[in-house]
């Protein structure tokens, strides 16, 4: 089962975050699917729904570049790069037209077919840095 979880949870970053295939949403997560990002948690499909609209009007071009994938029984872990100009508002923090790099790490368990829990990992500080000095620079 391991070749297919993984090749699960590529498809979420490749056709979802890079293709911007926010439709598959439905078919590769569960209704009840829950989990963490830095911006806080989600407890539904929609929430995770919710979650990915807020990153990709914030960075529309946004992309990720998988480095690394590990699995153990139901368990996914990925290692990615996450590449992406802010040109939309995110939260309360307004566009800065700057391009954000980071790695990232995302833990997730498959239940059957589908993803049930998504935990994702990444320095959020560095990320408001990287975008607040290079607007200071600019």
């Amino acid at each position: 089962m391991s070749l297919e979880n993984r090749a699960l949870v590529w498809k979420g970053m490749e056709e979802i975050l890079n293709r911007k295939r926010t439709g598959l949403i439905e078919t590769i997560y569960t209704p009840y699917c829950h989990g963490h990002s830095p911006d806080g948690p989600f407890r539904t499909r929609d929430g995770f729904r919710a979650l990915i609209d807020r990153y990709l009007t914030a960075f529309p071009d946004l992309h990720v570049d998988i480095q690394s994938m590990i699995d153990q029984d139901d368990w996914v872990a990925m290692h990615y790069t996450f590449v992406g100009t802010n040109n939309g508002p995110l939260g309360i923090f307004p566009a800065t037209g700057r391009t954000l790099t980071l790695s990232c790490f995302v833990v997730t368990r498959i239940e059957g077919d589908r993803i049930v829990e998504q935990n994702f990992m990444w320095d959020s500080l560095n990320g408001r840095c990287q975008l607040r000095s290079q607007a200071l620079a600019a």
